[in-house]
């Protein structure tokens, strides 16, 4: 499958200014730049299905939260021992 993407000139203004708007917002600015990354995939993954700014940063923004969290319970969780005795 091609990876490649093609974006209008007008789209790709959208995308940079819900890439900065999103970033201000979830305060990734003194972050990690490869959390600025990710951002930046969920709104390119996203870029093309909104025309509306607004409705493109709450959308990248769920979808950076969300995968966010996907990440987190992992380590949260403790793995389960059940340890079977004999009875008798």
């Amino acid at each position: 499958m091609d990876s490649s993407h093609a974006f209008q000139p007008e789209t790709l203004d959208r995308m940079t200014l819900v890439l900065e708007r999103a970033a201000k917002e979830l305060r990734l600015n003194g972050s990690r730049p490869a959390e600025k990354e990710r951002l930046a995939t969920c709104i390119l993954s996203i870029g093309n299905a909104y025309s509306d700014v607004n409705r493109l940063l709450e959308r990248s923004v769920r979808l950076y939260l969300r995968g966010r969290s996907m990440e987190a319970e992992p380590h949260q969780r403790q793995p389960l021992v059940i340890v079977a005795q004999g009875l008798g």
